[in-house]
């Protein structure tokens, strides 16, 4: 039994990407292999988490950091890019899960000696139960000192029996074949299970240059992400939404880009700075305003207000209201 609350599992699938696997042992069984899990862990209702590997030799946009073709996330499923072995490190996975209420993970993807058994290392140090599939997973072998080689066959079976066999103290961890793992016995039934679509009260989105979106934690979450994790949102689009109660205390702008202001709910008035002075743009019914980059901008809130905002880049600076102005 997990060391966690929640009562839901997920499937995540790490890295299985055009450049990763493109000369891994038993690639198109494999891939097969992850493709099946998926297919029945939909099925069964637990959630299918994408986690993209990010470097130099696989850069957003490329043909290597693609999925490979057998295989694509849906709209409403979580993406999440690392730039670590581990899914953990560095990236907002856990928040993610803890939203969902998640406590068992099943594992599939690449490379076994490195993203797999890292992330399989974290996810029970975290206090997860884990399933390790084990005919889904797969990595290259490997040529070391004075010609000796490690093969890809015995690092996936060296893992697998890992998973086997460890012991944490009260966790679960097991290995199954793709065709035999049981999601139906997993502590998340499909009524329980979390749904990952965009909840824009709770989550903001990113929409890259490339034109994939990712759900990532709203708020103090998304702040608290490290330096390298934010420098991530300087290109493409950020969504967020926000409840205002009152006026705002400080203006604000945009450097990197355009903002689309959407009023969903109440009323309230957007406040424009322009070389030739305030310009006030009344917010009711569903309006919408977009606002220049660079242009300081706030919003005195008449009534209890939703608000939908869609951001080139994520710099934002802020000054102080002072005197209403």
């Amino acid at each position: 039994m997990s060391t966690l609350p929640g009562p839901n599992a997920a499937l995540l699938v790490v890295d299985v990407q055009t450049g990763v696997v493109a000369e891994a042992w038993e690639r198109d069984r494999v891939v097969a292999n992850v493709a099946l899990a998926v297919d029945r862990a939909r099925a069964a209702g637990l959630a299918v988490i994408w986690v993209q590997h990010e470097d130099d030799e696989l850069q957003p946009g490329t043909a290597a950091w693609q999925w490979v073709p057998e295989l694509q996330p849906l709209p409403s499923e979580a993406c999440v890019a690392k730039q670590f072995n581990s899914a953990f490190e560095g990236t907002p996975l856990l928040p993610l899960l803890d939203q969902a209420g998640v406590s068992r993970l099943y594992l599939a993807g690449a490379a076994s000696n490195w993203c797999i058994r890292a992330t399989a290392y974290g996810a029970l140090e975290r206090g997860f139960d884990l399933t390790l599939i084990s005919d889904a997973h797969t990595t290259e072998d490997m040529t070391l000192d004075a010609g000796r080689v490690v093969t890809a066959a015995s690092m996936v079976d060296d893992l697998n029996t890992a998973m086997q066999w460890l012991s944490y103290p009260g966790r679960k961890n097991a290995v199954a074949t793709a065709a035999e793992v049981d999601f139906g016995a997993a502590h998340c039934d499909a009524a329980q299970a979390p749904s990952m679509a965009f909840d824009p009260s709770r989550h903001y989105v990113h929409l890259a240059a490339s034109g994939q979106g990712r759900q990532v934690p709203g708020g103090d979450a998304f702040w608290s992400l490290p330096e390298a994790e934010l420098a991530r949102f300087d290109e493409g689009w950020l969504v967020t939404e926000f409840e205002c109660a009152s006026d705002w205390p400080h203006w604000e702008r945009h450097p990197a880009g355009d903002e689309f202001v959407y009023l969903l709910s109440g009323a309230a008035t957007l406040l424009l700075e322009l070389p030739t002075g305030v310009q006030r743009v009344p917010l009711q019914g569903r309006a919408a305003v977009l606002v220049p980059q660079g242009l300081w901008h706030t919003a005195e809130v008449a009534a209890p207000s939703r608000m939908l905002f869609i951001t080139r880049g994520q710099g934002t600076e802020h000054r102080p209201v002072t005197n209403g102005t």
